[in-house]
């Protein structure tokens, strides 16, 4: 066998090595994303959770949630204030799932429950009032979707 030939070969197997370690790499880069995507998901989930139980187990809380988004004129001057806190920590959550989904990294499907929600707090009267006040605190992409929603 000549010196040609072997290099031949050698350059064949090395491209061949070349291959199938791309190939690896593209699997580890496609498994990693799902990985994180579904720890996304799950982050999505315990905020939620968290942020539910927080109003669950205070029912003061959860009473000036209720009457703010629909009775917004029987809030003392404090409660309105508990209110405004409530609604910035679901709406900051809800903001980072937005940003999530549009990265991709949290699937449509869950997304759509959540924007099914997001949708029936947002033709809340109280829901309105509050927006209005405190849109500019949220990301443009964010308050565009919310003002769309309640035709501002």
């Amino acid at each position: 066998m000549n010196w040609d030939a072997l290099s031949a070969i050698a350059e064949s197997l090395g491209a061949i090595g070349v291959v199938v370690s791309l190939i690896y790499l593209a699997l580890q880069i496609q498994r990693n994303t799902s990985a994180i995507r579904a720890n996304t998901a799950q982050q999505v989930t315990n905020r939620g959770g968290e942020i539910a139980e927080s109003l669950a187990v205070n029912p003061e809380m959860g009473e000036i949630q209720r009457r703010g988004l629909f009775t917004p004129e029987s809030l003392s001057t404090e409660e309105k204030f508990r209110f405004a806190n409530i609604m910035n920590t679901i709406f900051r959550a809800y903001e980072n799932m937005d940003y999530q989904r549009r990265i991709g990294l949290l699937d449509e499907e869950i997304w759509a429950g959540l924007d099914s929600n997001l949708q029936k707090i947002t033709r809340r009267p109280g829901f309105i009032a509050w927006w209005r006040g405190s849109m500019d605190g949220y990301n443009q992409h964010f308050r565009d979707r919310i003002n769309a929603m309640i035709d501002l």
